[in-house]
């Protein structure tokens, strides 16, 4: 496949970011924080929905599949944030297809999710 053949179909900006430990200035508590990696663009597509129950709560989770350029590193630890409709998922699945240089990533979102 040749790698600018699809490439008007990569219409959304996504951030994908990684969590790193921090301190807290107060208190000296370890904290989480994100810290960027790479802005890529990219087309996703929505996967449909469930509900599941987590701690005897109903949550909607909402999957998505993005399709981007390949960029090495990628991992389920990260997230993905579309910056410009807004959404940030949890990475659960990355398929590296390097012959066609670009990734499939599978994030999840939930109602609850913590930013």
């Amino acid at each position: 496949m040749n790698k600018l053949e699809n490439i008007g179909e990569y219409d959304r900006r996504f951030l994908i970011e990684r969590p790193e430990a921090a301190i807290s200035p107060i208190g000296n508590a370890r904290t989480k924080v994100w810290s960027s990696v790479v802005t890529l663009w990219g087309k996703y597509k929505f996967i449909p929905s469930k509900e599941v129950f987590e701690a005897a709560q109903q949550v909607a989770s909402n999957k998505v599949e993005i399709q981007t350029r390949y960029w090495p590193n990628i991992d389920e630890t990260m997230r993905i944030t579309d910056v410009i409709y807004g959404g940030t998922y949890q990475i659960s699945n990355v398929i590296s297809e390097k012959r066609e240089d670009r990734l499939v990533i599978t994030g999840n979102k939930r109602d609850n999710n913590p930013q």
